[in-house]
């Protein structure tokens, strides 16, 4: 049997120069992300912090991400999970979501965004 804790950070909130138009690089926009990342405890209930994952670890991971200047909110979302898989052997699965919350699409309200998540155990997670 095996049981997963899920660390959950929701709605974060960034500034950063991301995007493929001359006017994202100067002007900037605004972007939230969700983060997900699930392990096997190796006690219940957990009690210390060595027993878990420090959720302030996984935002200055993401935060570290999203403060470096991309084309696209894909490559956010894969270098992050990449990042954290990195920085956390014990995690089995990592998702993160991006959205661009001012779109430069004349007339468009609403979001875009992109997700990507990784089970450790699911095959090869190679860079390029």
């Amino acid at each position: 049997i095996c049981s997963m804790l899920s660390i959950q950070l929701n709605k974060l909130q960034f500034e950063g120069t991301h995007g493929v138009h001359p006017e994202e690089k100067l002007t900037g926009g605004r972007f939230e992300a969700d983060v997900v990342v699930q392990f096997e405890p190796r006690n219940i209930p957990i009690r210390y912090m060595d027993e878990t994952i420090d959720y302030t670890r996984i935002y200055d991971i993401v935060k570290s991400v999203l403060d470096e200047p991309a084309e696209l909110i894909e490559t956010l979302a894969t270098e992050s999970v990449h990042r954290l898989l990195s920085a956390s052997g014990n995690a089995e699965y990592v998702s993160v979501s991006v959205r661009k919350l001012n779109a430069p699409i004349e007339g468009f309200k609403g979001e875009v965004g992109a997700q990507f998540e990784w089970k450790r155990h699911s095959g090869n997670h190679s860079r390029r």
